[in-house]
């Protein structure tokens, strides 16, 4: 909007936004303030009001400047269905970056049952006859991949990590400081049937100034990756991976504010919510320290992407990490959380070494109980039932250097899906090494942990959604 408005003023051809004025309500388009507070796309259209360069209506040729008669009205502007050309186009992602590993998981997955696309938002009572639509993401040109056939809920997906990395470098540079994923990539976990990752991505990259723009260059980088994943049937999480913070600043404790929060998941939902390859929203991945905030900051999340899609799941973590052994003594507040699509899934996290923080120092293995990724999940499991919430483990692993580890985690997925509760592996993706819990192979060879996790993303099953279905 900003390119454009900026070009029709350059040939002083003038232009009215649709809309603005009373009854308008959450219409996603208004640009009518909400209880005093400016709707987003005010920013950019006022640097463009008030223009006194012009003396004319243009395109003004040579030297006349005498105002032409105003045209007709057309009856409906066309709208563009490519998104703007971002200003610096990504770099491609080397095939070993410089980017240092993270010791620890850097975001948690959630993996709901598969929505509907998004529904069109209500029109208002004082409709147009035809109110203008938002432009969509181009289609890949490229024809879908044929699916593996196999019943049930995708129950065990990936995250797909690597646009998060070096939260400290910002905006840093993909394939240097960061990387997405690739065509290849896509088409690697498709191969072996994965058909749900979840995305972390970094709220400072994406937008470097508070309830500003999103930055067209991670826009086109991410609209890419949603294009590729639909290209090989695979659903999308999208994962705000900023433990509740922007810039270290708690949503809510002052200099970040509710409303900021509200406004990075409207812009996301608005952007992104009719892409097919969206399955939902991870709003934010492991807030901690946060008793006093976090309710408040979830609810305003839930509420941005309300306002623009009605359809999709919205995926809240839980305070103290979203630790799944914790859960009912740190979250029995979010069972207050309003959701106006009743499409709220808990999401939780589930590793098993001695802290839960699947760091996995050394430590003694002799004596694992096979059981104590299920005990670990079981707080959380049960207190979904007891409530009767949907829930998902957005973020699980073990290290690829002890076998032992491995009974664990098939006890622990075995239960999840006698619960219909999905859950995605952490982590796959390109950059991570040598990190001991990566799934992702190398040099051709599948990691040890492969062998487990293929036996349940290929099982069929017979949940109908996600649960702990009643």
């Amino acid at each position: 909007m900003d390119n454009m408005l900026a070009y029709l003023a350059q040939n002083c051809i003038p232009a009215t936004y649709w809309a603005a004025g009373p009854g308008w309500g959450n219409y996603f388009m208004s640009v009518e303030p909400i209880n005093g507070v400016e709707r987003p796309q005010w920013p950019t259209l006022k640097k463009y009001v008030n223009n006194t360069r012009c003396t004319a209506f243009g395109p003004i040729n040579g030297t006349d400047a005498t105002a032409p008669s105003q045209p007709a009205k057309p009856a409906q502007p066309a709208v563009p269905t490519q998104p703007a050309t971002p200003s610096k186009p990504a770099t491609p992602a080397p095939s070993k970056p410089v980017t240092t590993t993270p010791a620890t998981p850097s975001q948690p997955v959630t993996a709901p049952a598969t929505p509907a696309m998004p529904a069109k938002p209500a029109t208002p009572a004082p409709a147009p006859a035809q109110p203008a639509t938002p432009s969509q993401p181009a289609k890949p040109v490229v024809q879908p991949v044929t699916p593996i056939t196999r019943s049930g809920v995708d129950l065990v997906g990936l995250n797909l990590s690597g646009a998060a990395f070096a939260p400290h470098v910002v905006p840093g540079k993909n394939g240097v400081d960061y990387l997405y994923p690739t065509e290849a990539d896509f088409k690697q976990w498709n191969q072996k049937g994965i058909r749900l990752i979840r995305f972390p991505i970094l709220w400072e990259r994406i937008q470097p100034k508070l309830s500003t723009m999103l930055d067209p260059n991670q826009v086109g980088l991410i609209q890419t990756t949603m294009n590729l994943a639909q290209k090989y049937n695979i659903k999308v999480i999208l994962d705000v991976h900023n433990n509740g913070r922007y810039n270290g600043n708690i949503i809510g404790a002052g200099q970040v504010t509710y409303t900021h929060f509200w406004d990075l998941m409207y812009r996301i939902a608005y952007r992104w919510a009719s892409h097919p390859a969206l399955y939902g929203y991870d709003i934010m991945a492991k807030p901690h320290d946060m008793d006093n905030y976090w309710l408040k900051a979830a609810q305003s999340g839930i509420d941005g992407v309300r306002t623009v899609d009605h359809t999709h799941p919205v995926i809240v973590e839980g305070n103290a990490w979203s630790n799944a052994s914790l859960w009912p003594y740190y979250n029995d507040s979010l069972l207050s959380l309003k959701d106006s699509a009743n499409n709220i899934i808990f999401a939780a996290h589930v590793y098993l070494d001695k802290d839960g923080s699947g760091t996995y120092s050394p430590e003694d293995t002799s004596q694992l109980n096979a059981m104590l990724g299920v005990n670990r999940a079981k707080p959380f499991v049960d207190w979904l039932k007891k409530n009767g919430k949907k829930g998902y483990i957005a973020e699980f692993g073990v290290p690829d250097d002890d076998a032992r580890w491995l009974p664990l985690m098939d006890n622990l997925l075995s239960y999840l899906q006698q619960n219909c509760i999905p859950a995605t592996y952490w982590a796959a993706g390109p950059g991570w090494g040598g990190y001991k819990l990566s799934v992702e192979p190398v040099n051709g060879q599948d990691r040890p942990q492969w062998t487990t996790l293929q036996k349940h993303v290929q099982s069929s099953n017979s949940c109908t959604a996600v649960g702990p279905l009643k």
